[in-house]
């Protein structure tokens, strides 16, 4: 039987357990972060995280040298708590532990010293260096951001409206009177909105200049951001037109507006 490496990795995220937990089982957030290194690509083409789940990655060095795939088998899935499977001859467990607000995730990996040209030193350096790798980029992953937005307070709304769809092309998708949001045609999370400064019911802390940043769970930001002691400037709240937002201010006074849009049961 071919000798083993066992190697564990911990590293704090910041998010809840729940929110990392589906970062690590949703197909198309893995493909965003797992990665073993820069000069690697890694295509996740099945990632099945249901127990008896297949899991199939399609991984082509970018400096040259046969492309291969590692498949793997789903043997644990328990939310938000523990994972499992089979990395090719090797295998992988995670566990999920709340650590205030945000989430403590140890990675153990056990591999087979069966690749050939190596020596066993140089396989734990390169594991140990690739999970380093992927447990960064998902840290910077785990508060998924749908779209950043700038908000522009204008006393000539319709003026500053039509400069930028002349200039840029931009196309009117949303008119509530006191806001207008303009999109590119290209690209549709590319936005900006006007803010009419002197219009009726425009909310104080977007009528200057400020930004809107849509997230997928604005409650578990909310959160984080008034145990951090952050200066909120107006609390969550449902807004009749459809979002849940909340308000507060940057280190560089800059007013932030954070969303997630409302989804109303059918």
């Amino acid at each position: 039987m071919a000798e083993r490496i066992d190697l564990t990795l911990a590293r704090m995220l910041p998010a809840a357990p729940g929110v990392v937990f589906d970062a690590w089982t949703e197909k198309s957030r893995v493909q965003a972060w797992l990665s073993c290194g820069p000069e690697m690509r890694f295509v996740i083409e099945a990632w099945d995280a249901r127990v008896g789940g297949s899991i199939r990655v399609f991984v082509e060095p970018i400096l040259g040298g046969e492309p291969y795939t590692i498949e793997g088998e789903f043997l644990v899935v328990d939310r938000p708590s523990r994972l499992a499977y089979t990395w090719g001859p090797g295998d992988v467990r995670v566990e999920f532990e709340a650590a205030g607000d945000d989430t403590c995730v140890t990675v153990r990996s056990s591999t087979p010293t069966v690749w050939e040209g190596m020596s066993a030193d140089d396989i734990r350096d390169t594991v140990n260096a690739g999970w380093k790798h992927s447990l960064a980029r998902l840290s910077s992953r785990v508060v998924p951001i749908r779209r950043v937005m700038p908000n522009i307070g204008s006393d000539c709304p319709e003026e500053t409206r039509d400069f930028y769809v002349r200039l840029l092309g931009m196309e009117q998708v949303m008119d509530l009177g006191w806001i207008t949001i303009l999109a590119s045609t290209s690209n549709e999370t590319a936005q900006v909105s006007i803010v009419d400064r002197k219009a009726l019911g425009t909310p104080p802390d977007v009528a200057g200049f400020s930004i809107t940043v849509e997230v997928e769970d604005v409650a578990d930001v909310y959160e984080r951001a008034v145990s951090g002691g952050l200066a909120i400037l107006a609390p969550l709240v449902d807004e009749e037109y459809g979002v849940r937002r909340f308000v507060l201010r940057d280190p560089s006074g800059t007013t932030v507006n954070v969303m997630s849009h409302i989804v109303t049961p059918m």
